[in-house]
């Protein structure tokens, strides 16, 4: 008996353009995944706690590669696979994948602190609907 779950391979154009994406966390990691992500024909929404980030990038503007990926991070905005919010829990509520692309620290022996994705999925936890795929993209 074939398994009733689609894999990305296996979805729809439609399929595609109803399942949602959340990334949590808009730095380099989270923008180029949002773009990929768009790109595929899925809908995509990028949740930062920093306003000014997401003011910033609500408008296209990009701190790092600027000429190459600005361009198609207004066209997606423009089509509406795209838009960024402050509110992690509504990102993380409407999303089928969870991706949480955020930074972790690394001290001077070499230890990673995992501290700030355990903080991240404590403050979604309740938001998160059953089923959602989470995956962690930390750099």
């Amino acid at each position: 008996m074939a398994s009733s779950s689609a894999t990305p391979e296996t979805f729809s154009s439609e399929q595609r353009g109803e399942t949602t994406v959340a990334i949590i966390g808009c730095g380099r990691t989270g923008i180029l995944q949002a773009c990929l992500f768009a790109q595929a024909g899925l809908k995509v929404v990028c949740a930062d706690v920093d306003p000014a980030v997401v003011a910033r990038l609500s408008k296209g503007k990009l701190p790092f590669l600027k000429d190459e990926i600005a361009p198609i991070l207004l066209g997606f905005m423009e089509t509406g696979k795209l838009h960024f919010v402050n509110d992690l829990e509504q990102a993380a509520s409407q999303a089928q994948t969870l991706i949480i692309a955020v930074p972790v620290d690394v001290d001077d022996k070499g230890k990673t602190d995992y501290s700030i994705i355990e903080r991240v999925l404590r403050r979604l936890a309740a938001k998160i609907n059953k089923g959602t795929l989470i995956i962690l993209s930390c750099a």
